[in-house]
């Protein structure tokens, strides 16, 4: 008979509830685990090292890495939180990946305001925000608030008026009823202009929506990687192995008793004349 297998969602049920019936049974000391130790369980359980590392930074900083992305009817945003205090150097340096990823130069040419050429800047607290208006008109705004040793990053761009369903359904109507009017007018016949705006419509606005949702995902990838590069600026370094190893290795204690009296360093000087150079 073939031995069975489990599959990992299994496994961690098992695991866990074998480390629950040993607690409930067991007379001996609690001694614990090292990280190395959990991150063997953690291979054998399927779970890759790198997930129990930052479950463990979690835990020790009582921050939670969050990584949310996604999209509204009208806006595509992306959230993170990492440890750490935003400094003013850190949010000069974020300023101008932000200004390197979204600002306009050409704009300024045509003298545009500060919100559309290099963004706007503001500080209320512990809250910084960045805003731009690209010539287009796609709005972006970016916080980054610093509460409780963490930083919570949020970046949100304006890609539409609405869904991209309406606005296919909205543009294809535009562009089909001026075809249809071409068509109509070339036949002189009605007709043909109703029977043009019905056919054009149902082009053009499955397109146009296909077209739509294909460039917000672009626009949603392109926030992504921005939101990693600012991440990678404010982040604070945790190193666990470092904080683990800093409550177990104190300074070695000094005892008074076995310093040298005074009078034996004396005697261990030299009794030269001091010159002055």
């Amino acid at each position: 008979m073939a031995e069975r297998t489990f599959n990992d969602k299994e496994i961690r049920g098992l695991m866990e509830r074998a480390a629950q019936l040993q607690a409930s049974v067991d007379d001996r000391p609690d001694l614990g685990l090292t990280l190395s130790e959990l991150e063997q369980i953690a291979a054998e359980a399927g779970i890759e090292p790198s997930f129990l590392r930052d479950a463990v930074r979690e835990s020790d900083l009582g921050v939670g890495l969050r990584d949310v992305s996604g999209q509204t009817n009208t806006h595509v945003f992306v959230e993170r939180t990492v440890p750490g205090t935003l400094t003013d150097d850190e949010w000069h340096q974020a300023v101008l990946v932000l200004r390197k990823n979204f600002a306009s130069e050409a704009a300024a040419i045509f003298g545009a305001s500060a919100v559309q050429t290099h963004g706007v800047s503001e500080q209320l607290g512990s809250t910084r925000e960045w805003r731009h208006t690209s010539p287009s008109g796609v709005a972006t705004s970016v916080t980054i608030r610093s509460i409780d040793d963490a930083q919570h990053i949020r970046i949100q761009r304006r890609v539409g008026l609405g869904t991209p369903r309406m606005e296919g359904i909205g543009y294809g109507f535009m562009i089909s009823l001026l075809a249809s009017f071409i068509a109509g007018g070339l036949a002189e016949s009605v007709w043909v202009l109703v029977m043009s705006l019905v056919a054009f419509l149902l082009i053009f606005a499955p397109t146009i929506e296909w077209i739509d949702r294909r460039w917000r995902e672009k626009k949603l990838n392109e926030i992504k990687e921005v939101a990693s590069s600012i991440a990678n600026i404010v982040h604070d370094e945790f190193d666990i192995a470092t904080d683990a190893l800093r409550d177990e290795i104190a300074a070695p204690a000094i005892s008074l008793d076995e310093l040298p009296e005074i009078e034996d360093i004396a005697a261990k000087s030299t009794t030269s004349d001091r010159t002055r150079t």
